[in-house]
């Protein structure tokens, strides 16, 4: 990966750090980096980051809106129009609860596609707890690309199986893009040779009966691991490649226009320029993004990557 990409394939825009939620294995809340770049993104930041990346000839830069939970931003629907003028599609992510407030200035937006975190169910039944979203879903489906996301959290991953067979049973195929069951992340790692609070027994036995089904969309994980090394990614001992590609690829700019790599997450959590005084240009070719690049390559990931969902396994 020595190869100099001219200007970011993508840029993963956190607008805001605020959500309206408060789940205890979000990985914002493991560190104290993300209270430290908080708040909202001003209008005209985000139109200079836009204006600035704007699509090259050969390489169009993607541009994917985040959060916190990015519907919460006061100014959102601006955001929106802010990128019809520039002429992006953006992708986004959400938990889905705003989704009706904001539901025909989403359809009538250049947003492409909404990856939509499915919420612990709160609820006796399902069908309770995503009434509202199966109704924005049918929606938004008809003119947008939809993606689920389901977290396998200690508390979340025994419904793996039952939330999945849910939603498929709910929509036609091609309704909803894929379904990805995100692993789950800790950055303290395992503790005793294993992830407190999931059985992994129970994890691959619902893998198993899963990849029998007829599912209406794509089932996959994230990260991708097989079904024969997810013991190994969920146990201290593991041996995985060691590689990341996501610092030649992309930035990764939170409300503040604190810059870093790409992922957004934990182990990409070193400051690389600020845009309230340069230019996506000169921290692109920068010297803090090169040295970066260039101790990975010499020296390879951090401890705290190696369960990363962005990393290279195979």
């Amino acid at each position: 990966m020595k190869i100099r990409i001219p200007h970011p394939v993508f840029i993963l825009l956190h607008i805001t750090l605020k959500c309206n939620r408060n789940c205890a294995w979000c990985y914002q809340k493991q560190d104290s980096f993300y209270r430290q770049h908080s708040g909202d993104m001003r209008l005209e930041a985000f139109e200079k980051i836009l204006a600035e990346a704007k699509p090259g000839f050969f390489l169009r830069t993607h541009i994917h809106l985040f959060g916190g939970e990015p519907l919460t931003h006061p100014e959102f629907p601006v955001f929106l129009k802010i990128c019809k003028k520039y002429n992006y599609s953006p992708t986004i992510t959400t938990n889905g609860d705003y989704l009706r407030e904001y539901m025909e200035i989403i359809k009538s937006s250049t947003i492409s596609q909404l990856n939509i975190s499915l919420n612990r169910p709160g609820y006796d039944s399902l069908e309770k707890t995503y009434e509202g979203l199966l109704k924005c879903i049918a929606l938004l489906a008809k003119e947008k690309v939809i993606n689920l996301n389901f977290a396998l959290t200690p508390g979340d991953y025994h419904l793996l199986e039952q939330v999945t067979l849910f939603f498929s049973s709910k929509f036609k195929k091609g309704a909803i893009n894929s379904f990805t069951c995100q692993h789950f992340f800790s950055r303290n790692g395992p503790s005793g040779g294993k992830i407190k609070g999931i059985n992994v027994y129970l994890l691959e036995e619902q893998i198993k009966k899963l990849q029998k089904e007829k599912i209406n969309f794509k089932l996959l994980f994230l990260p991708h691991i097989g079904l024969k090394d997810i013991r190994k990614y969920y146990y201290s001992e593991f041996s995985f490649r060691n590689k990341c590609y996501i610092p030649w690829l992309g930035l990764n700019i939170y409300p503040d226009l604190t810059v870093t790599a790409g992922g957004g997450v934990l182990g990409c959590n070193r400051i690389l320029g600020d845009l309230n005084v340069t230019s996506i240009r000169e921290i692109w070719r920068g010297e803090k993004l090169g040295s970066f690049r260039d101790s990975l390559l010499s020296q390879g990931l951090e401890s705290r990557c190696n369960r990363c969902c962005h990393k290279l396994y195979y």
